[in-house]
């Protein structure tokens, strides 16, 4: 059909409609756009291709850990050291492995989140209108946008009415272009484009009828896109601090090394010998897997927001979670289900004889007389009507509810008490109807009084004032009482206290009629229409409510608990919105503030309030933006709510944006992350999420970090003092499979610890990995079991044990220190005795793969040979459990003296 480039903004609408073979009023047949789409393809930009296994492998061969260790071989292999060559082919192979594995691992989380992410547009196809998933559509669609989606490809817009966008996706420019219908000048450039759509920008007004252009990688990002490469990795400020700590690691362990390595040469020791002691301790020393750690941490942490229905956007987010020190929360769809349920039915004799009744669930037997009348009018007089049901019976949970939210709540009372339209019109048969009107406030039914009479009844339902306005009567024990000033109080009051608790109170009334069809006069003027309610039974009021979402109030306890304070920001009413908080659990001991408030007051003022309120009611999105910003110069890390197009600058300004899934494009775009179903549950794990990601980096640094100094300090102080190697370049490298082989990566699945929503997220451990207690700690560790290694260096030397045997132990001794305090690392608070020991699978399967590996170079004879270890007596084999266990306790010393009792 084309493959030219074609400037689509410079031809008429006619040509542009005989180039791409559609039709404006009725779009593509479904059979031309199957054709299209196995022509021109997905509508989507190429990803970057998948890295296969052996990709990964590549990439990990060209790592600097790996490089050492390829340079290390083939030395080995001139220096015909074959057995050292072997140890180094393997510590090579496993750390590739654990780094493809883990490459692997985190691309699978983050694939999981990319297919969460699926956009859709709304099209007309065989001249009707249905939504269907962005990326099939094809030229020649025709397609519908307004305020708050995105655009879903390039399209050159039908016809328009007041559409503008914003283009900053493709240019930069935040300010709105205002679209127009009309052929542009042929140079036009892209930006003055304004008869055109772009994929990926966002629709701020209006509405529009656009034609799709190109799809794909022909459109104007797409050819962007293509030019730079798509890349799907993002660095956070976290993994970059990660990778400067480990860069700063590696300088010092050079220059240690440099030294070692002149201190060995002057001692007369084997130049090559010492470049293979040097190039092995290098490769034990430095925390390779750390950045890859992290990064597995960070998408595990994703994926598992994800299964609870909330998808994470960015890597930042994920990282910033845990420290949230203000949630500014929605109410409607967020703390409440987002849907009109009814809470009270009544009438005058409820209200007086039993004043606290709500109206119950049972069946029809809990509707007392005037009970079911005023259900019955209420049903019989609404607009809204069901589709899917058996006629007479309860409409089943499939069934499809047609109407205003009141009015599906009417029916669904009804079907929880037995009762639907189609039974009741059996028992008063519909003759006309006239529907709510804003101007007159109420909708009425004209029915038979009975199925084979001749009185005719009309039923009303409308808002209270205007019916208490017109009665003259009203219901009393199944019939009609004059309705006194005495009563009328009475009412009027009930009506205030329902008001005053948030509900959405509507009334019911009836009277008897001769006429058989509303007169047209009726229809067309409200000031007619009223008289049909003069001399009316006032039959009662029906109350009701947005109820809240099923343990919501725990989630916000939780969040409370947490550390963080839960402010609810609204449209609504305040009386509304202080119900609403007062029921889910969020702190109502301030003053409400409403927009009117916040607007009369400086940011000083707003400033001082905000830490006092809890509740803002009557809020304008602008005013959203401006609270925010104040909380963020008061040093809270904010996370706020929101889901409409006027929403985005503030979900910007936040420190974590949160759109619904039912949001607009624009609120979804400008987030951090993404409630697939509206709820604060989602919030709630999303904190505890981040709070576990920052645990388990602390865990897997604590960890690398504090085995990694023993080989230099023992070496060292060897060299320093003239004794012999303590442990030969082949032992350092197995040490190092065995401190490093999975342990790291397990402690990325270590599950949340049981106080993880209990802390302060505004203290320093909060913030950051190696906070001040936290690097107290690795020291203490790292010092205190080279100490303990020195010692037991000295004391073989003092005994006159061979050499072979004394390196056999030492070897020992530095793997068996790793494999023991592992498990004191999975809770850095509390003691050991105090730790779910097998709560996670990885850390045991990796803690039985490093005492397997250590066992095989003990107990195997080709490994000792190999290895050059010599067989050990049981009392030495003792010997180097009881210096496991003693390094243990020094761990969990240290975690009291420096973390415990500190934090205490």
């Amino acid at each position: 059909m084309r493959r030219r480039e074609i400037l689509w903004h410079a031809l008429p609408k006619g040509e542009i409609k005989n180039l791409l073979r559609t039709d404006f009023a009725k779009g593509l047949s479904q059979k031309i756009v199957e054709h299209r789409l196995s022509r021109y393809g997905d509508n989507a930009l190429e990803r970057g291709k998948r890295v296969s296994i052996v990709e990964r492998a590549i990439r990990q061969l060209k790592s600097p850990l790996s490089l050492i260790l390829i340079g290390a071989g083939v030395l080995t292999v001139v220096l015909k050291e074959f057995v050292d060559t072997t140890v180094i082919a393997l510590a090579a192979g496993i750390n590739i492995a654990v780094g493809v594995f883990q490459e692997g691992r985190a691309s699978k989380a983050f694939e999981k989140l990319e297919a969460s992410q699926e956009k859709f547009a709304t099209v007309i196809r065989d001249g009707a209108t249905q939504v269907v998933s962005a990326r099939f559509l094809v030229p020649g669609d025709v397609i519908f946008v307004r305020a708050g989606t995105s655009v879903p490809a390039d399209a050159r817009i039908i016809d328009t009415k007041g559409v503008s966008v914003n283009e900053a996706a493709l240019t930069g420019e935040w300010l709105s272009v205002v679209k127009e219908a009309k052929q542009a000048e042929r140079n036009a450039p892209v930006t003055d484009r304004t008869n055109m759509l772009w994929m990926g920008t966002n629709v701020v007004s209006g509405s529009a009828h656009a034609v799709v252009v190109e799809t794909g990688i022909r459109t104007e990002v797409g050819k962007i896109a293509k030019e730079i490469g798509t890349e799907w990795e993002q660095s956070t400020p976290l993994q970059h601090g990660i990778r400067r700590l480990a860069r700063s690691i590696a300088f010092v362990t050079l220059g240690a090394l440099v030294i070692i390595f002149m201190l060995g040469i002057f001692r007369g020791e084997p130049l090559a010998e010492m470049f293979l002691v040097a190039i092995a301790i290098a490769v034990a020393v430095v925390p390779e897997g750390l950045p890859a750690a992290v990064t597995v941490v960070l998408a595990l942490g994703m994926e598992s927001i994800l299964k609870v229905n909330g998808l994470v956007k960015n890597l930042l987010a994920a990282e910033t979670l845990g420290g949230t020190t203000v949630v500014l929360t929605d109410k409607t769809g967020t703390l409440t289900e987002a849907r009109m349920k009814l809470k009270e039915i009544r009438p005058l004799l409820s209200i007086k004889h039993d004043p606290d009744r709500a109206v119950g669930t049972m069946g029809p037997s809990r509707l007392n007389e005037d009970t079911r009348m005023v259900l019955d009018i209420a049903i019989l007089s609404t607009d809204a009507f069901a589709e899917g049901g058996p006629l007479g019976r309860i409409v089943p949970d499939e069934a499809v509810l047609h109407g205003s939210p009141v009015e599906q709540a009417i029916l669904e009372a009804g079907f929880s008490y037995g009762l639907t339209r189609v039974f009741l019109e059996e028992e008063h048969p519909p003759l006309d109807s006239l529907e709510f009107q804003a101007e007159n406030r109420f909708s009425a039914s004209l029915n038979k009084k009975t199925s084979d009479g001749r009185e005719r009844i009309l039923f009303v339902t409308g808002a209270p004032e205007v019916l208490l306005a017109h009665a003259s009567n009203v219901l009393s024990g199944g019939k009609a009482v004059p309705l006194t000033d005495e009563v009328r109080v009475i009412l009027a009051k009930e009506y205030e206290r329902e008001s005053n608790e948030g509900f959405r109170v509507l009334a019911t009334g009836y009277r008897q009629v001769k006429f058989s069809k509303f007169p047209e006069e009726m229809r067309e003027s409200p000031i007619a229409a009223e008289k049909l309610l003069n001399e009316i039974v006032f039959g009662g009021f029906i109350a009701f409510h947005d109820p809240v979402r099923p343990g919501i109030e725990t989630s916000v306890r939780m969040v409370r608990e947490a550390g963080a304070r839960v402010i609810m920001v609204t449209g609504d009413q305040a009386i509304t919105a202080r119900n609403i908080a007062r029921e889910v659990g969020i702190n109502i001991s301030g003053d409400v503030l409403s927009g009117s408030d916040i607007a009369a007051m400086d940011d000083d003022e707003l400033s001082l309030r905000l830490a006092e309120t809890h509740v803002l009611a009557r809020i304008l999105p602008h005013q959203k933006l401006r609270v925010v910003n104040i909380l963020r110069k008061q040093g809270e890390v904010v996370a706020m709510t929101g889901d409409g197009v006027n929403d985005a600058p503030a979900l910007k300004a936040a420190n974590i944006g949160i759109a619904f899934g039912s949001g607009t494009d624009v609120a979804k775009e400008a987030a951090d992350i993404i409630l697939l179903k509206n709820s604060f549950d989602v919030i709630t794990h999303a904190i505890a999420e981040g709070r576990k990601i920052l645990d388990n980096i602390k865990k897997i640094t604590a960890y690398l970090l504090s085995t990694s100094t023993s080989e230099i300090v023992v070496v060292g102080f060897a060299l320093i003092l003239g004794g012999p190697l303590p442990v030969l370049p082949a032992q350092i490298l197995w040490t190092n499979i065995i401190e490093e082989g999975l342990m790291n990566f397990a402690f990325a699945f270590e599950p949340a610890e049981p106080d993880i929503m209990k802390r302060d997220p505004k203290t320093h451990t909060m913030h950051g990995v190696l906070t001040p207690n936290l690097r107290n700690l690795i020291i203490t560790i790292a010092v205190i079991t080279g100490v303990l290694l020195i010692s037991i260096y000295l004391f073989l030397l003092s005994q006159g044990i061979p050499v072979e045997k004394l390196r056999t132990i030492m070897f020992a001794a530095l793997s068996i220190d790793s494999i023991f305090f592992a498990f004191s690392l999975k809770n850095l608070k509390r003691p050991i005795w105090q730790i779910r020991i097998f709560s996670n699978r990885y850390l045991i399967l990796s803690f039985a793969a490093s005492v397997s590996a250590l066992a095989a170079a003990l107990f195997i004879p080709p490994v000792q040979n190999m290895l050059s270890l010599v067989p050990l007596l049981p009392a030495e084999l003792v010997l180097i459990f009881c210096i496991g266990i003693i390094n243990l306790i020094i761990i969990e010393l240290a975690k009291y003296f420096v973390i415990e009792k500190q934090s205490a």
